[in-house]
């Protein structure tokens, strides 16, 4: 092919080799967002975060109360570990692990009855810091060692006991994820507060019914005949009775008041009475301090904490934690939800008015008579033929 020639204008022919052609820049195509399209960017990314959060807040809720089930099927399970290796005795009794902080009795004739018999003065042997603390027993029996332990000594002192209950309430095996409730020591005679302070509440409880002896003195707890007459108990695995139906730990706050005025708190005394700062009588009793259900539907205190929110708060989600959260100054309008360990070693959730059934909470072949008074509304409405009325006592399988 010959060379493609230009004519210029006045006809001069001009040869063309190679040529490129200048042409001018086009525009890339890129620009920014008009404020109107950030608007609907921002507007669209809070409507997924509106969707997504309550989803991923249960997700967590549930993941939390995972964890806390399985510590409490695990301190269940020391809690047999310990009576296999101390003569079927359960741990968090002043009549067994607690003994050593009982001071004497000056009169000795009824804990003759049960062969208890107190020779010795009070003193802290670095494990049980007091006559009910089952923490500490069952943690040393895992060899799981910590603050305020001391060997092979005999010391009183207020600050080693403190420091060790501060580290109950910290150490990841007694502790519920879901538990943030701040609790500070109560005031007592006996040896007051010095050496403890405030900090995280004791995530789980223990009954009465099963730590302490029937007799009510000398070991803090009440006398209940002839209502409750659980039949010469003592605090033994083989007195509980049916393993699979009896509650040996719960989720619960101690102590915990339906009053906003009061913060919960915590007895600290070596020798405390009812429970101290380790149990109380368990979910079915209306004077619970442990799950107060005061301000829940259909009990009498409901009423009050609408009509008086600044005096009266609604303490369930203390203790059952693992129910979506809400304000501490709102009265929930359903159930709470926790978990309780059995002393066959099995978890289970439960709701607020589930878990006051009778039975998880007394030994095998206690009589309740007349025992109506003593129980919640929902209690007396949903278990109405385990109240022992009319004469015809109660027995519990």
């Amino acid at each position: 092919m010959g060379e493609a020639t230009l004519t210029l204008a006045k006809g001069t022919p001009m040869a063309i080799r190679g040529a490129k052609r200048c042409v001018k820049p086009e525009p890339d195509g890129r620009r920014g967002f008009t404020l109107i399209e950030l608007l609907v960017v921002v507007a669209i990314v809070a409507l997924l975060v509106s969707i997504l959060l309550p989803t991923l807040g249960k997700a967590r809720d549930a993941a939390r109360g995972v964890v806390c089930a399985s510590n409490l099927g695990q301190l269940a399970k020391g809690m047999a570990g310990y009576g296999s290796d101390n003569k079927e005795y359960l741990p968090g009794s002043p009549a067994t692990s607690g003994w050593g902080l009982l001071p004497i009795q000056a009169d000795q004739s009824k804990t003759n009855i049960y062969g208890y018999y107190k020779t010795t003065d009070a003193y802290y042997n670095g494990i049980a810091m007091q006559t009910w603390d089952w923490v500490g027993p069952i943690l040393a029996l895992t060899g799981i060692r910590g603050a305020g332990e001391i060997p092979g000594t005999i010391d009183a002192s207020q600050k080693d006991r403190g420091q060790r209950f501060a580290w109950y309430t910290e150490t990841d095996l007694v502790y519920c994820p879901s538990n943030k409730i701040t609790s500070v020591p109560w005031e007592n005679s006996d040896g007051g507060t010095t050496g403890f302070k405030a900090g995280r509440m004791l995530s789980y409880n223990m009954s009465t019914q099963f730590s302490s002896t029937e007799d009510g003195s000398p070991f803090g707890t009440n006398d209940r005949k002839p209502n409750i007459d659980r039949r010469g108990y003592r605090p033994m695995l083989h007195r509980v009775g049916s393993a699979h139906m009896k509650v040996a730990l719960f989720e619960g706050h101690r102590y915990a008041s339906e009053s906003r005025n009061d913060d919960p708190d915590f007895d600290c005394g070596p020798s405390a009475g009812y429970g101290g700062g380790f149990g109380g009588v368990g979910a079915w009793q209306n004077q619970s301090k442990e799950l107060n259900r005061f301000a829940a539907p259909g009990e009498p205190g409901r009423s009050l904490a609408n009509q008086f929110p600044n005096l009266f708060v609604d303490r369930r989600r203390y203790a059952f934690r693992h129910t979506p959260a809400r304000s501490s100054a709102e009265v929930l309008d359903g159930f709470v939800t926790g978990n309780m360990a059995f002393f066959d070693g099995h978890v289970q959730a439960y709701n607020d008015g589930e878990a006051t059934n009778p039975d998880f909470w007394f030994p095998t072949n206690t009589r309740l008579l007349n025992f109506r008074n003593s129980t919640w509304e929902y209690t007396k409405k949903n278990f109405a033929n385990k109240m022992g009325d009319g004469g015809s006592a109660y027995n519990v399988p």
